[in-house]
């Protein structure tokens, strides 16, 4: 069995044995009210994204990260999509470079809106938000080339950012 199919094993196991309980209230402290039935389609959201992330080789070692329980959240970042509608979906990483947010975008997994949060909870620095813009805008720019706006808000404890495409 390959570390990819032992990783979304666990997971769904760890989000069933959960009741879906701790996906559910993040999407209700996100606004959503239409719960029912949302758990198994958050997470199998999230396994796709995982997915499109890592890939066969999960060169930066992206895998480990991603985790169900809050409680167990090791990396420096989480950055949370809206994917659709009804489901929330998060990922985690140390350094967002080694994402690729556009293909996230143009994979429909949900990236027209999307926040970037430091996974301790500390608030961000001036220098650390500025960093995290600049990369974004970075991936962006690499595959579209202007053809999209990104408009940036954001407090000190997250940076979020929409996107729109130039038609």
């Amino acid at each position: 069995m390959k570390a990819f199919d032992r990783w979304a094993k666990a997971y769904r196991k760890t989000a069933a044995e959960n009741e879906y309980r701790e996906i559910t209230a993040r999407l209700e402290e996100e606004g959503y009210t239409d719960l029912e039935g949302i758990g198994p389609r958050a997470v199998e959201a999230t396994i796709d994204l995982v997915i499109l992330m890592v890939g066969d080789d999960d060169r930066h070692n992206l895998l480990p990260l991603q985790v169900y329980r809050s409680a167990d959240v090791r990396s420096q970042y989480t950055l949370t999509f809206q994917g659709g509608k009804h489901e929330l979906t998060r990922l985690y990483c140390d350094d967002i470079a080694h994402l690729d947010l556009v293909e996230i975008h143009d994979a429909g997994v949900g990236c027209q809106n999307f926040s970037i949060d430091r996974s301790d909870e500390r608030t961000m620095t001036a220098a650390e938000r500025s960093k995290l813009k600049a990369q974004v805008r970075e991936d962006f720019d690499q595959d579209y080339f202007g053809g999209v706006k990104l408009k940036f808000s954001g407090e000190k404890f997250f940076v979020q950012v929409e996107v729109e495409e130039i038609p």
